[in-house]
């Protein structure tokens, strides 16, 4: 009897250490990342439905996953009638977990427009953007989810890692590739889905990972496990965290090696995948791409440095080379880096950087998704194809009523 009193007192003072220590988080106002993902089949990763919690690397926010895997409001997979619907795919930089919902370029993007048809028709912009997705799982993306919301008009913003990322030589990770044979392209036949794929594995993957969102030492235990220890142990041993050159290089650059130049098909061939299957559901494909940071560092000295180190003119080969390829699908493209820069030095502002990280480094603060947004919303409405979305409805709108001044309206 004894025994089984010392065993409760036990278990009751670690149940009281525990929620103490729990409570002493919360009251410190201490924030750590949290679970919102979850392995998939096809994909091999993606936002886990109805996920939610903190992004605390950049900035401090607090995230909620939609019921579709979603970071976004939630949507209709039909719209309503005279819906003008976009699709805006990308990686973390479309996703924007760094600012809240409503100040993302998704969201702005949306507000801009619907401002400028008015009440003759209601527009959505749907945020498919996910987290270090590639060029590959943006098409499978494409295929597997997006289509069934029926877009109108897909945006597709690519990255400098959306190239190397085409070929596992140059971008090793656990993500599907496409591989070309006999000049057609096809799925790497080595691509091996994740195990944590299984329907059973991602049910108790979601249960887990929605309790760890709610108990703030599970998700201390989780960062130690993830950063903590690994980056003790690299720092004990000397080791820094190899950085991939290859995302940089070929962005700057022209492939130097039949590798480089290979990823380059594979990603001409993806993309003209997206621009065949857009046509095939009658939507209207934009692409466009961001560049690295420093590209949009507003002081002139720090970007020419950068170049003179890097023995280049200027940053324009793979924009120039993917507008390129745009142009050959017969799809638009937009030249967002030039005029993202162009407002930063102007402006004297800093489009990424957040109270915890240092200036011009990172993703978009709510000034860079804000000037994203303006950008892209002005030229889809110079489009002939967006006009006559606009007036394809029951009244027709004034064009450019919310001409002014670019400062006011595009810093928060």
């Amino acid at each position: 009897m004894r025994f089984f009193r010392n065993i409760s007192i036990a278990f009751g003072a670690v149940v009281l250490t525990i929620a103490l220590f729990e409570l002493g988080l919360r009251l410190s106002g201490a924030k750590y990342e949290s679970s919102l993902y979850e392995s998939d089949p096809v994909l091999y990763t993606a936002l886990r439905p109805g996920a939610e919690g903190w992004q605390a690397k950049e900035g401090e926010n607090y995230i909620r996953i939609n019921s579709w895997g979603m970071r976004d409001s939630e949507r209709s997979l039909t719209a309503s009638p005279g819906t003008i619907r976009i699709a805006l795919l990308g990686d973390s930089m479309v996703a924007a977990e760094q600012v809240p919902l409503e100040k993302t370029m998704a969201k702005l993007l949306e507000r801009r427009l619907q401002n400028e048809v008015g009440s003759s028709r209601h527009v959505e912009v749907l945020n498919f953007g996910v987290g270090g997705y590639t060029l590959a799982q943006e098409y499978l993306l494409l295929q597997t989810r997006v289509w069934n919301f029926h877009p109108d008009v897909v945006i597709l913003l690519l990255s400098p890692s959306s190239v190397p990322s085409c070929d596992k030589r140059l971008y090793p990770a656990n993500v599907p590739y496409f591989v070309i044979r006999d000049g057609h392209l096809v799925p790497d036949p080595a691509n091996h889905p994740p195990e944590a794929s299984s329907p059973e594995r991602r049910h108790w993957h979601m249960l887990l990972g929605n309790l760890m969102n709610h108990v703030r030492l599970f998700q201390v235990i989780r960062k130690a496990t993830q950063e903590g220890i690994p980056r003790e142990i690299a720092r004990l041993k000397r080791s820094k965290r190899p950085r991939n050159s290859n995302i940089i290089d070929m962005w700057l650059y022209p492939p130097s090696s039949p590798v480089q130049e290979n990823a380059w098909q594979v990603a001409t061939g993806i993309l003209h995948l997206i621009s065949q299957t857009s046509r095939d559901h009658s939507a209207q494909l934009w692409l466009s791409s961001v560049g690295p940071e420093i590209e949009e560092n507003p002081d002139p000295v720090a970007r020419a440095q950068f170049l003179r180190t890097h023995k280049v003119a200027n940053f324009n080969y793979a924009e120039d080379r993917l507008h390129a390829i745009a142009a050959a699908d017969g799809d638009r493209f937009i030249s967002m880096e030039s005029q993202l820069t162009e407002f930063a030095e102007h402006h004297h502002v800093s489009l990424r950087g957040f109270f915890n990280t240092r200036p011009n480094y990172g993703h978009w603060n709510e000034s860079g998704n804000a000037v994203a947004a303006l950008i892209v919303a002005r030229d889809l409405q110079r489009d002939s194809f967006f006009d006559s979305q606009v007036h394809s409805g029951p009244v027709k709108v004034a064009q450019n009523r919310w001409v002014r001044d670019q400062r006011s309206s595009l810093v928060p």
